[in-house]
Parts: C-alpha cells; structure tokens; sequence
C-alpha cells in the first residue's frame, strides 16, 4: 500500500497520519530491488516502512533485504518443493519431530510444542550451519 502525501498530512487524534504510520513496527522480510516498485510503498526508500533504503548515489544500502525476480523464483521454488516433499511424509504417515539445530542454537530449548512433541534430547537433529550468501543462491539454482 502506499503511502500518499495527502494522507500523511490527515490529523488522527493527537498525532498526524505520518507520526503513527512511522511509529508502526517496520516491514519485515524481503521485497523486490525493483526501486520504481517500491517508491510506490515508500515515496523516499528510507527505509522506515519497508526493509530497504537507497543511498545517496541511488543504490541500495547494504542493510537493504532485496531479491531480484530471479532470485525470488529460486527461493519460490525451493519452498514449493519443500511443502510437497512434507505433504509426502504426511500422506506416509510420517510425522517424526526432528527439530533443527542451527550451529549451536538448539531449537528445541525455546519450542512451545516441547512437552507434547515426544522428542527425546537424544534423538536425531537437523544440524543446520550457516553458509555464505554465494553458496546459498548456487545451492538453490542446483535444486
């Protein structure tokens, strides 16, 4: 959605439409590095609504999180064929927990399921590392 000017300039109670726009928690995730796009979500790409800020030469900032059409396919695609591998396991009747660990964040430690899942300490983990940025994105055009 975007924002307008002529809203911004709307009084709602004590505080300006733009006050409690900013105030809202910030977009998480990750948007398209289309910046003609986004200049329709966030007029001067600050980075205070959506999850990216141009720089002064007119790029991306590096906190900025943008995927290009491409990439957004690869990550689109992974996820669909996670979703149908995992419906698999569910029409098998598969319905093991085997929680991820990720470098030395155990999951498990913070699961509000814990107590009903049947998980032992002992049971089999995903053991998840973290992998450069590259390597990720080879890895998807892989799959």
């Amino acid at each position: 959605m975007p924002i307008k000017n002529e809203l911004l300039a709307q009084e709602v109670g004590e505080f300006t439409e733009a006050e409690q726009i900013f105030k809202a928690p910030k977009m998480y995730g990750v948007v398209i590095d289309n910046q003609e796009v986004l200049k329709h979500m966030e007029e001067n790409l600050s980075g205070k609504i959506i999850p990216a800020a141009i720089n002064k030469s007119g790029e991306f900032k590096g906190s900025s999180s943008v995927f290009t059409i491409k990439q957004f396919n690869l990550v689109f695609n992974y996820i669909e064929k996670l979703i149908k591998k995992h419906f698999d396991f569910i029409e098998d009747g598969d319905f093991r927990p085997i929680p991820l660990k990720f470098n030395d964040y155990d999951v498990c430690k913070t699961c509000e399921y814990r107590s009903i899942c049947g998980f032992e300490e002992d049971d089999e983990k995903r053991a998840k590392e973290y992998i450069p940025e590259e390597e990720f994105w080879n890895a998807l055009m892989v799959e």
